[in-house]
């Protein structure tokens, strides 16, 4: 298993910078899996916005991937819903 970290987000204003989070989903093979955290315990301490959630999703729906949310602590941000999550997917 081939496992590639990036850095997708911009620490000064904390915040994702999608444009390159995106790219980086598109230049993934079809079935890849893609860890995701779904709210603020991730490494970088930012959450996509829902706008952004739809965009990532759009980008894994189009390649194909496999996404794989890692939520073990999603009580840790209060930014993050479980309905946030869902609409953001379908």
């Amino acid at each position: 298993m081939q496992v590639h970290r990036r850095c997708t987000h911009l620490p000064v204003a904390i915040q994702l910078y999608c444009r390159a989070y995106c790219s980086l989903l598109q230049a993934a093979s079809p079935k890849d899996v893609v860890l995701l955290h779904a709210c603020a315990h991730n490494p970088t301490g930012v959450d996509p916005t829902p706008e952004q959630w739809k965009e990532i999703s759009s980008v894994m729906k189009d390649k194909q991937l496999f996404p794989f949310f890692d939520m073990a602590y999603q009580v840790c941000s209060y930014k993050f819903s479980l309905s946030m999550l869902q609409s953001s997917l379908s």
